[in-house]
């Protein structure tokens, strides 16, 4: 959550202060044009937490038809709030398993991480 807070702070201001234009829908997400796969993500999530563990089912013929593809798309964020992601999706994927990670193990060490980080 701290990746996209400062577009949410951001946007707050723009709505406080009544400017219009900046009461609609809003994404805050990482810039790169590159995408990642459910395994993409489960597979950096191990990188940072070797017990993590997944499984990929097999492929299913159903009715129900999901988009192959699942973008954010942010360019109202960086073209109205000059609003970019400082994170790779690399890094935040990382930094949100380390804190999963410190959650799970010891919540006391969750929290004292929580007040040490920083965006940048």
């Amino acid at each position: 959550m701290l990746e996209p807070l400062s577009g949410y702070l951001a946007r707050g201001e723009k709505l406080i202060s009544r400017e219009e234009g900046f009461d609609c829908a809003w994404n805050f997400g990482p810039a790169e044009v590159g995408t990642y796969t459910v395994q993409d993500v489960a597979q950096l999530s191990r990188r940072t937490w070797p017990e993590v563990r997944f499984a990929i089912a097999e492929q299913r013929q159903t009715a129900l038809v999901e988009a192959p593809r699942l973008t954010l798309d942010s360019s109202l964020a960086r073209d109205r709030l000059g609003w970019h992601s400082v994170w790779s999706t690399q890094e935040a994927v990382r930094r949100t398993v380390q804190w999963y990670r410190l959650c799970h193990e010891d919540v006391a060490d969750s929290r004292e991480h929580q007040r040490g980080q920083r965006i940048v």
